[in-house]
């Protein structure tokens, strides 16, 4: 595996959870608003698994889980040997995922080698080909994968305007209902894939939590990080 980023203790990216993230080279989508953009074009620095799996030796009594982001970790068929080893570990392991790869997420899954999955939701799924170059048939089963999964999961959505208006937040909401939990994200304007993207795409603070309240009839569980 590629690995492109390795943040060694991390308090935010696993709920609850003291954890390392480790963050893997190369993406299927091009979201014009993500804000890592080394990491999709593959051109982040690279740690070997060996470096990963040395660190999480020495430090079992600190850390309680890992996170495995991106990138797109399920384009990696190494996947599940590496996770195999960290679970050896005895920590407990989150996947974060654009969901590209349902057979990758089935797997993993069977294997019960994930304890938590996000997984992100860009927009409807009539606009993922004209919004992330990507057709949603197979997040749509990854959807499905997921709310059979009994796994701890949540659904997210990054807030840019140009990607999922109010209407698609909507059509979202019918999608995945009865899922876990429902994330709306702020936008990270910092390094962005298209460099055109700046703080005025996102959604305010004020303009999520209006959308929040529209969702809450579907998904009582819908959050505004």
């Amino acid at each position: 595996m590629r690995f492109g980023g390795f943040s060694r203790m991390d308090l935010v990216n696993y709920p609850s959870l003291v954890a390392a993230t480790v963050f893997v080279n190369g993406c299927n989508f091009r979201c014009p608003y993500c804000h890592n953009a080394p990491l999709v074009r593959g051109q982040a620095d690279d740690f070997s698994d060996e470096e990963v799996l040395s660190y999480l030796s020495l430090r079992q009594k600190m850390l309680e889980g890992v996170v495995v982001t991106g990138g797109e970790p399920t384009l990696y068929e190494e996947l599940p040997a590496f996770i195999k080893k960290v679970k050896a570990m005895g920590f407990a392991v989150k996947l974060d995922t654009n969901g590209g790869n349902p057979e990758m997420l089935k797997a993993l899954i069977a294997r019960h080698l994930v304890d938590y999955v996000a997984m992100d939701i860009k927009t409807s799924k009539e606009q993922y080909r004209n919004k992330v170059g990507r057709d949603s048939l197979f997040v749509e089963e990854s959807v499905q994968v997921l709310k059979k999964s009994g796994i701890l999961h949540e659904f997210r959505t990054t807030a840019v305007k140009e990607v999922v208006t109010v209407n698609d937040f909507l059509a979202i909401g019918q999608w995945i209902e009865g899922s876990d939990t429902y994330y709306l994200q702020p936008f990270n304007p910092t390094v962005t894939l298209d460099e055109s993207f700046h703080e005025a795409h996102g959604y305010t603070r004020t303009e999520m939590e209006e959308i929040r309240k529209k969702l809450l009839p579907v998904l009582p569980n819908t959050l505004v990080r």
